[in-house]
């Protein structure tokens, strides 16, 4: 394999390539769906960035299809000009929000029907005890993290390059 460092951005066939690494694993779990809160999660499945405070922003991972990606209508334009890759953007509304469209009753109303959902291990408790089905603490993504695409490759050449 040749190198070529690049500070290019995931094209599509690099993410969907990630979600479909991610979704075996949810499949081979017997999982429905993974809920994934960590920002570097979010940022590896997407290539969008942000730093959380107190709104979350969530992703939805089903075992097979497209993400469906949970933020602060404040905020969606910013996740739609970010992110890379079919998604479903579902917003809701900050405190005090009509009734049914806070975060925690968007996130069950994608979770719906759901039998088995993954959570990160770093899934804040709150997350947590807004979902209505068992739950399963997994970590697919750091999985495959851990063999790195041509594209990684070379973005981590590129980095090396930098120091």
């Amino acid at each position: 394999m040749e190198i070529t460092p690049t500070a290019q951005a995931p094209d599509e066939a690099e993410i969907a390539s990630r979600l479909d690494r991610v979704q075996e694993h949810l499949r081979r779990l017997g999982l429905d769906y993974y809920v994934c809160h960590d920002p570097a999660n979010i940022f590896y499945l997407t290539n969008f960035a942000n730093f959380v405070h107190e709104r979350p922003f969530i992703l939805v991972v089903p075992a097979s299809g497209n993400l469906s990606f949970l933020m602060p209508k404040l905020e969606e334009n910013h996740v739609r000009v970010r992110s890379v890759g079919p998604m479903e953007f579902v917003h809701y509304f900050e405190f005090p929000a009509p009734a049914g469209q806070m975060w925690s009753d968007r996130l069950r109303d994608i979770l719906s029907g759901a039998r088995r959902v993954g959570l990160e291990s770093q899934c804040p408790l709150s997350v947590s005890e807004a979902i209505d089905c068992e739950t399963l603490i997994t970590d697919p993504v750091d999985a495959v993290r851990q063999v790195k695409s041509p594209f990684e490759i070379n973005r981590i050449a590129y980095c090396a390059r930098l120091l």
